[in-house]
């Protein structure tokens, strides 16, 4: 009987040009190895999102190639105990074709984990990059060039939210994933899905995301108010309410985000009265005085430091940051409630002289009442004054009439544009930063 040749039959070791022969099987066999990678995650996002139909397709794929890679590896191991140059040059042609169909197939199939995954950088088809310089002032050709679809609003909030972290209203988890198919967020925790407005102060709202985009701008492009009837009018919608709606919901989210700051340094704090609308009838008598109800009453503060070498004709005071709020009453307790709220205790504060603030010195490091004749107020509080003066010029120039339910929305959007008013085009950007903040959470 004839012996069959080759090393193995001889007894002899497979050679290192044996091993380089088969460089092409050895390389297709490995290039399936990464497969097991991108199957696993094209596996989570696509059985996430109940694509069942591509899914079984490419599972399928997935599964043969590495089993293939597998055999074909065997078969050219055994095909070197013989010297048959037809099998050498088969599986020399095999395995460089199988090497090139196995690369382009890890690369697809890692692709398409890639596009379901929450990528930033491909996500966002926004030509400005968030908390750039890029932009002096938003003029409204600015805004027009920029925003200029409805997609192109969605996708800058959802770029927005994203970096400011998704959180989840069921188990609060930060990591979701976001279906594309569904424009929704799924929660790796708990599962939860949510949309693209869910926890924002959008929620609810049928309103497109253009709309909120041009509120947003218009409340924010110039130091003045704006009213709700000529948003109504600019965006061309058919109906006024939800138009109010909306830029209320916008003013409690400026008021959101100025209630985490807490005023530092040296205070000002004095009250204010503010004509507001009352339901009841004209004819019936009314009181008179700080206790009339046409009338909101307001405590405002403010951050003053003395300044060295004051200019001429300037203030002795520079300001900082201001609070204005609605109480219900002029007792001690409110105000030092309001105080405490809003003052941190190393503060140092000056008032005038009220039974009302008597109870101050209690929630900051050092309290300094003054007693104020006539005119002195504005030496002692320029800014407070100044603030209160300004407050109602702006509220009287735009609006008709303000209730007294509504009146602290108002002055929370003339101290968040007040606060920020060096801000320039960047108080665009941080409203839609408080647009998305944790709404409702």
């Amino acid at each position: 009987m004839q012996e069959p040749e080759g090393n193995l039959a001889k007894g002899n070791k497979v050679g290192i040009k044996d091993l380089l022969n088969c460089r092409f099987l050895l390389l297709a066999t490995l290039s399936s190895v990464p497969i097991i990678f991108g199957y696993a995650q094209y596996f989570q996002n696509f059985a996430v999102q109940a694509r069942w139909g591509k899914f079984i397709i490419v599972s399928a794929a997935g599964v043969v190639i590495p089993i293939y890679g597998l055999v074909l590896f065997v078969i050219g191991l055994l095909s070197m105990a013989f010297k048959s140059p037809t099998w050498r040059n088969a599986f020399f042609a095999t395995g460089t074709f199988w090497l090139l169909i196995d690369v382009l197939f890890v690369s697809y199939l890692l692709c398409l984990s890639g596009t379901l995954t929450m990528d930033l950088t491909r996500d966002v088809k926004h030509p400005i990059e968030l908390g750039s310089n890029s932009r002096r002032n938003m003029k409204l050709l600015d805004f027009h060039k920029e925003f200029p679809s409805e997609e192109a609003c969605r996708m800058h909030f959802k770029a927005v939210r994203e970096k400011e972290g998704v959180v989840c209203k069921g188990c609060c988890g930060e990591a979701h994933w976001w279906l594309k198919s569904l424009s929704m967020y799924q929660c790796k925790a708990c599962g939860r899905r949510m949309s693209l407005r869910s926890g924002t102060v959008m929620e609810n709202s049928k309103l497109p995301f253009l709309f909120w985009y041009v509120a947003m701008h218009l409340m924010t492009a110039t130091k003045k108010h704006i009213s709700a009837l000529e948003v109504q009018r600019q965006v061309g919608h058919a109906y006024y309410e939800p138009v109010w709606a909306m830029m209320h919901k916008l003013r409690r989210a400026m008021a959101n985000r100025d209630e985490k700051h807490q005023l530092q340094g040296e205070i000002e704090l004095d009250e204010a009265f503010f004509v507001v609308n009352d339901p009841r009838d004209p004819e019936e008598p009314m009181k008179r005085g700080a206790g009339s109800e046409r009338q909101a009453k307001v405590v405002v503060m403010a951050e003053s430091t003395p300044v060295a070498e004051p200019k001429k004709g300037r203030k002795k005071y520079k300001c900082g940051y201001f609070k204005m709020m609605v109480i219900e009453d002029l007792k001690a307790e409110t105000i030092q409630q309001q105080a405490k709220n809003g003052i941190e205790p190393s503060s140092e504060l000056r008032t005038d002289n009220s039974k009302s603030h008597r109870r101050l010195g209690k929630v900051v490091k050092k309290h300094t009442p003054t007693t104020l004749p006539g005119k002195e107020g504005s030496k002692v509080l320029p800014w407070v004054h100044t603030a209160i003066s300004n407050a109602k010029s702006a509220l009287l120039a735009t609006y008709h009439g303000i209730s007294e339910g509504y009146i602290q929305n108002y002055l929370s959007e003339f101290c968040y544009k007040l606060n920020r008013r060096y801000h320039g085009f960047r108080l665009f950007d941080r409203l839609v930063v408080a647009a998305t903040y944790h709404w409702n959470l």
